[in-house]
């Protein structure tokens, strides 16, 4: 498997922006036969790499994860924010629309949760985060994740390797040596 030089930024969207900020039962938004298809995959396939899986039973609002993620990458934490914040959620089936599940992911990456707290209190990444979602409506991304390409191509969803070399190749972009 090649190595490409490519970066990866986050950028926020809602997948269901109308969610409340409690969340809404998975088994009330999928059939459950879908659920559990997409449960069984989502298994196997963090399974095989040796993750760990404990399927969320909310699909939160996330509206403050991202600017909880926004203040991470402000301070230099964003890449192992996000990570953190897919395992708490995809790994553990934590909440993380909620608050303290955001204030302790921050102190799991070395963030201060006293500041991230303020931070939060004051909205202070609200106006950042509206623009990366008016972002992402203007792409046209309706799935996650996607990822979008400078020519402005984008993938959506879990992808082989080899769809991602093809896409590189695409955009002239070879592997290191």
């Amino acid at each position: 498997m090649g190595r490409y030089p490519v970066t990866l930024r986050w950028h926020p969207f809602q997948l269901r922006p109308d969610t409340p900020y409690e969340g809404v039962p998975l088994s009330r938004i999928l059939p459950p036969a879908y659920l559990a298809q997409a449960r069984a995959r989502l298994e196997e396939a963090t399974t095989s790499l040796g993750m760990a899986y404990a399927p969320p039973d909310l699909v939160p609002n996330t509206h403050l994860a991202h600017e909880a993620a926004a203040h991470a990458e402000a301070h230099g934490r964003g890449d192992a924010f996000h990570r953190a914040l897919l395992t708490a959620y995809f790994g553990h089936g934590r909440a993380i629309g909620d608050r303290k599940v955001l204030l302790d992911v921050a102190e799991q990456v070395g963030l201060d949760p006293e500041v991230l707290a303020r931070d939060l209190d004051s909205g202070a990444r609200s106006e950042e985060v509206e623009a990366g979602l008016a972002l992402a409506q203007e792409l046209g991304i309706t799935a996650v994740p996607t990822f979008v390409f400078p020519d402005r191509r984008a993938l959506s969803g879990a992808q082989p390797w080899a769809v991602f070399t093809k896409a590189m190749e695409l955009q002239g972009v070879a592997p290191r040596t």
